[in-house]
């Protein structure tokens, strides 16, 4: 059973809809991030070399859904991709958008926070337990584009 969810809060009015940002050159090969913001859920795409992956959360709710996020330096290894999540995310400030992503077939759970200034993004990823490092390096990128829904 997954935990109770943050308490939602509300997105600001310019980080809603669709926001697509180009990502600085990175050791993750990640070019770009989208999030799809609405006020019940948000949904997260990462595309890089290796293709496009996502994952659907619940804004202050969980959602149970097969994703597709690989992180394998920070899971022992294990591609875990597709893999069972559940996942939720919330705002914890006009600037802070935090996610929890709990693999259900396993012992992670992943905390992904996205912090956006101007048209700056900050994407950081960590987990709670590892035989390695327990967080990836921070992406930062540019917005490129952004439509309200």
């Amino acid at each position: 059973m997954a935990p109770a969810a943050a308490r939602p809060c509300a997105a600001p009015g310019h980080l809603r809809g669709a926001l697509e940002y180009r990502l600085d050159p990175n050791s993750l090969g990640i070019s770009s991030l989208r999030l799809t913001l609405a006020s019940d859920r948000c949904e997260l795409r990462l595309v890089g070399a290796d293709g496009e992956h996502a994952i659907e959360m619940g804004i202050g709710s969980w959602i149970e859904s097969e994703a597709d996020i690989p992180a394998p330096e920070l899971h022992h290894g294990y591609e875990m991709s597709p893999a069972r999540v559940v996942a939720s995310a919330c705002w914890t400030d006009a600037a802070t958008l935090r996610m929890t992503w709990i693999f259900v077939e396993s012992a992670f759970r992943d905390t992904v926070t996205c912090r956006f200034e101007g048209d700056r993004i900050r994407y950081s990823r960590e987990v709670n337990v590892n035989s390695g490092p327990l967080s990836q390096t921070a992406l930062t990128g540019t917005a490129i584009r952004s439509v309200g829904l």
